[in-house]
C-alpha cells in the first residue's frame, strides 16, 4: 500500500489520526502498523511478528556475538537468494519465492535493536521500532537509539491536536507534490527513451 492510495488515504490515514487523537501514542503506531502490513499479506505479517519475538527472547540470553548477525541475517538470505542458488546448481525447486515486504529493512532494523540497545527495553517498544508503519517499506534505517527515546509519555489532548494538525499539513504538502509533481513528471519520463 502506498501513502496515495486510496486505500491509505481514505481508511488507514484517518483511523491513524483517529487514534492518535484519543489512544495513546503507541497504541496507536503499533494498531496501524499491524494494518499496515495485514493489507499487504496477513502471513508475512505472521511471519514478520514471530521473527521479531524469536529475535526478542533470543537477545535477552543472547551475547553480541558474530553469530547473532547469521541468525538475523538467515530469512534474508533464504528469501533472496535461495531461488538463484537452485538456479546455479541445476536443482530443480518450485515455485519462486515471493519476497515479504520490507525484510531486508527490519531484519536490519532487528541488527540495530540488538546491538545498540539494553537488554532492558520493552517488547512492545521493540516491537513499534520494528513495525512503525511510515518507514516500513521505504525506509530510512533509523538507528534504535534514535527512535526508541522518542517513545515518550502521551501529550495532553489539546497539545496532541496542535501536532498532529502540523503533521497532516506536511503530509498534504507532499502528497500534493507527489502527485501533482513527481506523478505527472513521471509519466512523461516513462516514455522517454533513454539509449
Amino acid at each position: 500500500m502506498i501513502f496515495s492510495s486510496p486505500e491509505f488515504l481514505l481508511l488507514l490515514f484517518p483511523l491513524y489520526l483517529i487514534s492518535c487523537l484519543f489512544f495513546a501514542k503507541l497504541g496507536a503506531f503499533l494498531t496501524i502498523s499491524a494494518l499496515f502490513y495485514i493489507y499487504t499479506s496477513v502471513e508475512f505479517f505472521l511471519f514478520l511478528l514471530a521473527f521479531i519475538i524469536f529475535i526478542f527472547l533470543l537477545s535477552r540470553s543472547m551475547k553480541k556475538t558474530p553469530l547473532f548477525a547469521v541468525i538475523i541475517l538467515s530469512p534474508l538470505a533464504y528469501f533472496k537468494y535461495s531461488d538463484w542458488f537452485v538456479g546455479q546448481f541445476g536443482l530443480t525447486g518450485g515455485e519462486a519465492l515471493v519476497l515479504p515486504l520490507g525484510i531486508s529493512f527490519y531484519t536490519f532494523q532487528l541488527m540495530s535493536f540488538f546491538y545498540e540497545t539494553n537488554k532492558k527495553e520493552r517488547f512492545l517498544n521493540v516491537l513499534n521500532y520494528l513495525t512503525f508503519f511510515p518507514q516500513l517499506i521505504a525506509g530510512p534505517i533509523v538507528r534504535s537509539n534514535q527512535f526508541l527515546p522518542q517513545k515518550g509519555p502521551a501529550r495532553l489532548l489539546s497539545r496532541r491536536a496542535k501536532f498532529v494538525y502540523f503533521g497532516v499539513t506536511i503530509f498534504a504538502f507532499g502528497l500534493a507534490k507527489k502527485v501533482l509533481v513527481a506523478d505527472n513528471i513521471g509519466l512523461f519520463l516513462d516514455d522517454f527513451d533513454y539509449y
